[in-house]
């Protein structure tokens, strides 16, 4: 008996018996006609009326972690996408090896499974919905492809892997829907309403077709478990208020002040989205606002304390490092070296006699050096009216260490090399 094909494979059949040609949809390099929308700050001039009316209504709102990467969607017609353009796509195999390209650096080999996943989370949660996807129908995953340092940084700054997120992974936060039928809209945004708080409707990049985003939350999670898809992580829901100040469940703040994550993605029951992150350092315009916001934000009780607890968040970059002062750096790194040098040089002998280069034995040797020379160094630039560095700013110091330690043991060793070589020519 055959075994029945997937439809990732029933896809790549199709890509060589019927070459793509001009007639695939999407292919690689065109715009994302879907792009997942993009969402104000709750710190920015866009979002002042809608904060304001969003405090006085204090509505449930739902909570997910914010990761920082690269933001992708995966549809079950095969393509990849990053936020405004096709990157990969099952059809054009035959041109080149799905996954075998790269976004920042990073190989979309491990999405294959999703385009399946898909098709299995269609037929087990939402076939009411009367989509097929075989079709014209069309379902996608919208959500943060894991690189291994950040957008900005090439260190993973938030602790990607030890809280589990994985290189090149997709961690989904919402879905889209393309119907095949655009005549009736209400009636598929009542029937995506049985299954989603938010529902929204929204034209495609090249205007001709309608389709709808919905961010997923906890409710939502036991269907992406059963599947075998990764989620960004969901928090308590709680009231809009308590979301922005201390009384909510999660202890948001907390995690913001010590610069844990990036930030949360916020959403309601209705259409309404916003993201909160913390500012990375304080500016002439968004000290200019908070003080427009104090003055505007005093229609109740609970707008004032949403905007001291934004303010509280906001100056609490004062008391972090936000940015590298080169000269000390190099200045304490090289008093460290010279201070150490003996006793450095000392171990890296005991390996090269030893012959112990290549082994876990000297891999612990340099761990704990640099533990050694970071955690003196970082001690000495630490200004004494700051409490700590901002994450960022922690790992291009780090870096910046292990790279000089790196080079000097490498250094030391390549010289004993030379000396060997030069011994044994000489017998």
């Amino acid at each position: 008996m055959n075994p029945v094909k997937s439809f990732s494979t029933l896809m790549l059949e199709d890509a060589v018996n019927h070459p793509f040609g001009d007639k695939l949809e999407n292919p690689i390099g065109t715009s994302h006609n879907f792009p997942w929308p993009k969402i104000n700050g709750a710190l920015s001039a866009k979002s002042s009326k809608f904060m304001r009316k969003a405090i006085t209504d204090n509505q449930k709102w739902f909570v997910s972690g914010k990761i920082d990467g690269c933001n992708v969607s995966v549809s079950s017609k095969g393509w990849v996408a990053s936020r405004n353009q096709i990157i990969e796509h099952l059809k054009q195999c035959h041109v080149k090896e799905f996954g075998q390209r790269k976004t920042l650096k990073t190989t979309t080999e491990k999405l294959r499974p999703l385009f399946d996943k898909i098709y299995d989370l269609n037929r087990k949660y939402l076939v009411n919905l009367g989509m097929d996807l075989t079709q014209e129908d069309e379902m996608i995953l919208y959500g943060e492809f894991v690189l291994p340092g950040t957008s900005s940084s090439p260190h993973d700054v938030y602790n990607n892997k030890l809280n589990g997120f994985k290189v090149g992974q997709l961690y989904v936060f919402g879905m889209g829907f393309v119907f095949k039928d655009q005549e009736d809209t209400e009636k598929q945004m009542l029937q995506l309403r049985k299954h989603f708080d938010n529902v929204q409707l929204y034209d495609s990049a090249d205007g001709k077709k309608d389709y709808f985003i919905v961010p997923i939350n906890q409710k939502q999670k036991p269907w992406f478990r059963d599947i075998g898809i990764d989620t960004v992580d969901f928090y308590p829901a709680d009231t809009f208020v308590n979301i922005f100040t201390k009384k909510n469940k999660g202890n948001f703040i907390s995690k913001l002040e010590s610069r844990l994550l990036e930030g949360y993605v916020l959403h309601d029951s209705t259409s309404q989205m916003m993201k909160w992150k913390y500012q990375f350092e304080r500016s002439d315009y968004h000290d200019a606002l908070v003080e427009a916001f104090k003055k505007e934000w005093i229609e109740n009780d609970d707008q004032v304390k949403v905007i001291q607890s934004l303010e509280h968040l906001y100056k609490y970059s004062d008391n972090i490092v936000t940015a590298i002062e080169q000269d000390y750096l190099e200045e304490f790194l090289n008093d460290f070296m010279l201070n150490m040098e003996s006793t450095l040089e000392k171990r890296c002998q005991e390996m090269w006699d030893k012959k112990l280069l290549n082994s876990a034995e000297k891999t612990f040797m340099f761990d704990c050096w640099l533990q050694h020379a970071q955690t003196s160094i970082l001690f000495q630039l630490l200004p004494s009216d700051k409490w700590f560095f901002d994450p960022k700013i922690k790992c291009d110091i780090n870096h910046y260490i292990s790279k000089h330690l790196l080079a000097y043991m490498d250094e030391f060793f390549e010289d004993r090399s030379k000396t060997q070589c030069f011994y044994d020519a000489a017998l």
